[in-house]
């Protein structure tokens, strides 16, 4: 089975010290639901880190370009998901793309 993985309410990372509290609620008020999707993924683990499986190298090469992540097995399609905690909402890590930090995903058949 192909899933989509699906990064949403993604704000500044690292998030600007000294911002009013208008322009934090600016920040707030345009996070998208969905922001990001990366396309052909066949599994996702947690469990010392957070690693995502895909199921072709196309959908690997677009997602590893999209997100700059490092690979944790390039024969096995398999990227290491950077996290960075606890910036997400309660306890959870916020996932890292780029300039952005995501605190919210799904995954979507």
């Amino acid at each position: 089975m192909r899933f989509d993985f699906v990064l949403g309410n993604g704000y500044p990372h690292p998030y600007p010290e000294g911002l009013s509290e208008e322009q934090q609620e600016e920040i707030s008020g345009n996070l998208a639901v969905e922001d990001l999707r990366l396309k052909g993924v066949g599994s996702v683990e947690w469990r010392f880190e957070m690693t995502i499986q895909f199921v072709d190298r196309a959908s690997y090469d677009d997602a590893k370009a999209a997100t700059d992540w490092e690979p944790y097995d390039d024969r096995a399609l398999i990227l290491s998901v950077n996290l960075k905690g606890p910036e997400g909402r309660g306890e959870m890590p916020a996932i890292i793309v780029r300039d952005k930090a995501y605190c919210r995903w799904m995954l979507t058949a």
